[in-house]
C-alpha cells in the first residue's frame, strides 16, 4: 500500500486506475529505461523535466559625463571654428520678421473693415428692395460674427508664445533642451548657414 500511495503522489494523475490489471507505467519513467525491482518508483516525469526559467539580464544605469561627450563631439580644430555670430544682426532679422507679420495682420484687418463697409452699403440696397427686415438683420449678424472670428484669430496670432533665444543664450542646458544643439554658438552657426537659403 505504501508503494501505491507513493506511485499516486509521484504520477499526479487523477484518472489513474490503480486497481486495473491494465495500468502500466512506461519504462521511460525509470532512470535506466526499465523497472529494475518491484519496489522501484518512477523518477522521470515531464513535469519534473521542465526547465527552470531563464535568469533575467540585470539592467543598470551607465553614468556618462555629458559635458565630456559634448566636448568630444563638438570640439573643432582652430581652422574649422565657426565664424563669430553678431547677435545684433540676428535681432534685426527677428525684428524685421515681427514687423512684417504685424503689417500682414494690419492688412488683414483693413480687408475686414473694407468688406464690412461694402456689406453695409449692400445692406442699404436691401432695405430699399422687397427683402424682409429679418433677412437684412441676419446677414448683418452673420458679418458681425465673421468679423469677431477674424479679430479673435488675429488676437491669438499676436499673443502666441514666441521663442526668444536671448532668454536662453546664457545656459547651454536650456539651449540643448529647446533646440537640440549643444550650445548657443553652435545653434547660431547653423542658423547663419541656413538663413540665406531659407
Amino acid at each position: 500500500k505504501e508503494v501505491r500511495k507513493e506511485y499516486k503522489r509521484l504520477i499526479r494523475n487523477v484518472n489513474l486506475k490503480e486497481d486495473s490489471t491494465r495500468t502500466r507505467i512506461c519504462g521511460a519513467h525509470f532512470s535506466k529505461g526499465e523497472r529494475m525491482s518491484r519496489n522501484q518508483l518512477p523518477t522521470i516525469f515531464p513535469l519534473s523535466s521542465l526547465k527552470s526559467p531563464k535568469r533575467r539580464r540585470i539592467i543598470f544605469k551607465h553614468d556618462i559625463d555629458t559635458n565630456k561627450r559634448r566636448k568630444l563631439i563638438f570640439d573643432t580644430p582652430e581652422e574649422n571654428k565657426p565664424p563669430e555670430v553678431d547677435l545684433c544682426e540676428i535681432r534685426e532679422v527677428v525684428n524685421d520678421l515681427v514687423n512684417n507679420v504685424d503689417k500682414l495682420l494690419q492688412d488683414d484687418l483693413d480687408v475686414v473693415d473694407s468688406s464690412t463697409t461694402e456689406l453695409q452699403g449692400k445692406e442699404n440696397d436691401f432695405e430699399g428692395s422687397d427683402q424682409s427686415a429679418t433677412q437684412v438683420k441676419m446677414t448683418h449678424e452673420i458679418e458681425e460674427l465673421r468679423k469677431q472670428c477674424l479679430e479673435k484669430e488675429l488676437r491669438q496670432l499676436k499673443t502666441k508664445p514666441k521663442f526668444d533665444i536671448d532668454e536662453h543664450k546664457d545656459s547651454d542646458d536650456n539651449v540643448a533642451f529647446f533646440t537640440g544643439f549643444p550650445s548657443c554658438d553652435v545653434m547660431l552657426f547653423c542658423f547663419n548657414l541656413l538663413k540665406d537659403k531659407a
